[in-house]
């Protein structure tokens, strides 16, 4: 029921109640309002949670103890009102502090990787992302937003004395692996050897077309098993068939 703009519900627990005894019926379930008496039996079950709104059954999808459809019509309906969810912009500006090295770091949620995490229209969405969108619109489709600083929860999208450009900047993933590459920061330039154990000196070191180190002693095995196996496989120019 709703009496002056806010939401009043009766719930109704499941109490197991003892009734066998000499001669007597069996147990049974009785329904009983949420009072002193649930406490008093000790043995209340876990009570099913419906929509706050009377004569609604629903029990599924409840927002603040209401179903989809009445949360829906109820919010927008004149004389009731709920208290929105903070904006973005909000929650963001709260978890947001001043660190001494000059990065405005985000001090919640962050995933696997340290970037920081918040929700916005449903998605989980990095929180330098929605820095840069607030100061700066929408980010262009392609590219993706940088760390001058290397700072994963930095948000600073002013420029610093430390960081003249600022802390954030915009590039693409290619732009990404390479600012990562010039900084050290690539896992795989902190390999000295290879899985074969071959070092990755001057001479055994071929780097591919996309950037990547190669082992050349290892690529020159993988030729001579190719070239073996195809040779094995060869067909017999007497008979046609393929050796043993």
């Amino acid at each position: 029921m709703l009496r002056k703009g806010r939401v009043v519900s009766t719930k109704t627990v499941a109490v197991w109640e003892n009734r066998s005894g000499p001669g007597g019926a069996t147990n049974a379930l009785r329904g009983l309002t949420r009072s002193s008496a649930t406490n008093r039996e000790g043995l209340a079950m876990k009570a099913t949670r419906t929509c706050a709104v009377e004569g609604c059954e629903r029990t599924q999808k409840l927002r603040r103890g209401l179903c989809s459809t009445h949360y829906s019509s109820l919010r927008v309906s004149e004389g009731f009102l709920l208290l929105d969810k903070p904006s973005a912009a909000e929650r963001l500006t709260a978890g947001l502090v001043r660190m001494p090295n000059g990065c405005l770091e985000w001090q919640r949620a962050t995933n696997a990787s340290g970037y920081g995490a918040i929700g916005v229209s449903g998605k989980t969405v990095g929180t330098h992302r929605v820095a840069w969108v607030l100061a700066n619109g929408p980010i262009p489709p392609g590219m993706d937003v940088l760390h001058h600083c290397d700072n994963p929860p930095c948000c600073e999208t002013d420029p610093s004395e430390a960081y003249p450009d600022g802390h954030l900047f915009l590039g693409t993933q290619a732009d990404n692996n390479a600012d990562m590459s010039t900084k050290g920061r690539n896992h795989e330039q902190k390999k000295t050897h290879c899985p074969q154990g071959h070092e990755y000196d001057l001479a055994n070191t071929y780097m591919n077309p996309r950037g990547f180190r190669q082992c050349r002693a290892c690529q020159s095995d993988a030729h001579l098993r190719h070239r073996a196996k195809v040779k094995r496989e060869r067909p017999c120019q007497c008979c046609g068939k393929g050796k043993p």
